[in-house]
C-alpha cells in the first residue's frame, strides 16, 4: 500500500522529523534519518505539504496541546513512540527460509528500534 502521487502519509510522520527536538530524535532513533528514509514516507516522494503549512510548526502545535490537554510528560513521550516505532517497521526486511516461510531479517538497523519503542523483546 502506497501513497498516491502527489499525496503523503499521515501528517504525524514528517511533523515528528521536522519539528522533535534533536535531543529527542536521538531518543527514538530517528536522529541521522529524514522522510526520505523510511519506506512509510517515501513512497510518493512527496514530502512537503501543498497547502505550505510547516511540519515544525504543527508539530509544536501538537506538543502545546497535549500539554493543554494535561497529558503527563511520560502518556506522550509513549503516544510519540508509537508513530517512530512505526516508521521504523516499514524499514523492517525478511528473510526467506522456505518457499513458504520467511523471517525477519535480524540483522536489520531498525529491528532494534522497534522492539525498544514497543517495550518488546526479540524473544516475544
Amino acid at each position: 500500500v502506497t501513497q498516491a502521487t502527489g499525496e503523503r502519509n499521515y501528517h504525524i510522520f514528517y511533523e515528528i522529523l521536522q519539528g522533535m527536538e534533536e535531543h529527542d530524535l536521538q531518543k527514538y532513533f530517528l536522529g541521522d534519518y529524514s522522510a526520505e528514509d523510511f519506506n512509510m514516507t517515501n513512497q510518493s516522494a512527496t514530502f512537503d505539504r501543498r497547502d505550505g503549512v510547516s511540519d515544525y510548526d504543527t508539530y509544536q502545535d501538537l506538543t502545546l496541546a497535549m500539554d493543554t490537554m494535561g497529558l503527563e510528560t511520560k502518556e506522550q513521550q509513549e503516544m510519540i513512540a508509537v508513530p517512530c516505532a512505526l516508521l521504523h517497521a516499514s524499514n523492517i526486511t525478511f528473510n526467506g527460509v522456505t518457499a513458504d516461510e520467511c523471517e525477519i531479517d535480524r540483522s536489520n538497523d531498525h529491528l532494534m528500534p522497534v522492539l525498544s519503542l514497543l517495550g518488546v523483546t526479540a524473544h516475544a
